[in-house]
């Protein structure tokens, strides 16, 4: 009787040993594969999402991982280096502004020539030009860099504006003197108490209530000097009075926020 040998012994080759693939991975074959996945999915999702869902990753670098050297790898925005530094002058935002204040003048000459309640679409179109550089100037500094006399003179340039324009149609009589007053009055003592609290170290920042001080003001001038509202009563004044309450309400809230700078040791810093 023949004996049979064991699996695995000599003469016999081992049948576990892996088999060659014909296709390795990575090869032509696969990248065809890869390929023709790819235009599918052009087909059925578009190019712009097949490319973004279809797109790879960078892998951020690890601390003292591999490329640690070379700085970690972000997948966000690169943040925006300002143009123009803190001490700057000559910048595009200050030119629309001292712009704006010279152009107040002949616009303020246009609103004062006309009759109370006429309508003029000279005047209100210069207001609106003028309101409009108010936010340009803005758009421009926080994309350039904002700097100090930025910060001086825009401020500036809104207070002479906005007297201007109510000042002037106080005088034609499309305003009453009082709310007039009450905003002058309040604009000047927040600019004194500001300047005597910057000499003792206490900060004001800009609070959003003032922002929308300065927009229900330039709306009540507008309102007044728009021909369609210029003669129908109570509208400009209704709007007036709301500028009013915000001025006031912002003046608070501007006191009540301000800060003083850090201490060490119990002593102020400068």
């Amino acid at each position: 009787m023949r004996r049979r040998r064991p699996a695995g012994g000599p003469g016999r080759r081992d049948r576990r040993r892996p088999c060659r693939r014909a296709h390795p991975p990575g090869g032509a074959r696969d990248r065809r594969r890869r390929a023709a996945r790819a235009r599918v999915r052009v087909r059925r999702l578009g190019p712009g999402v097949a490319g973004r869902r279809g797109g790879r990753r960078r892998r951020r670098a690890r601390p003292g991982g591999p490329g640690a050297g070379d700085g970690p790898v972000s997948d966000g925005p690169t943040p925006r280096v300002p143009r123009f530094g803190p001490d700057a002058i000559r910048t595009p935002a200050n030119v629309v502004t001292v712009c704006r204040v010279l152009f107040t003048v002949p616009v303020l000459m246009v609103v004062l020539d006309g009759e109370p309640g006429a309508r003029s679409w000279a005047a209100f179109t210069g207001w609106f030009v003028l309101w409009i550089t108010d936010w340009l100037d803005g758009w421009l500094a926080r994309r350039d860099g904002t700097t100090r006399s930025g910060a001086f003179l825009d401020p500036l340039a809104d207070k002479v504006l906005v007297m201007g324009g109510l000042i002037t149609l106080a005088v034609r009589g499309d305003f009453a003197w009082l709310p007039v007053v009450i905003i002058g009055v309040r604009e000047v003592a927040v600019s004194v108490y500001r300047s005597a609290a910057a000499r003792h170290g206490v900060s004001m920042p800009a609070r959003p209530l003032g922002k929308w001080k300065a927009t229900i003001q330039y709306l009540a001038v507008a309102i007044a000097l728009f021909p369609p509202t210029a003669g129908t009563p109570g509208v400009a004044d209704a709007a007036l009075w709301v500028a009013v309450a915000l001025t006031v309400v912002s003046g608070i809230d501007l006191v009540v926020h301000a800060r003083r700078p850090p201490t060490t040791g119990g002593a102020p810093t400068s």
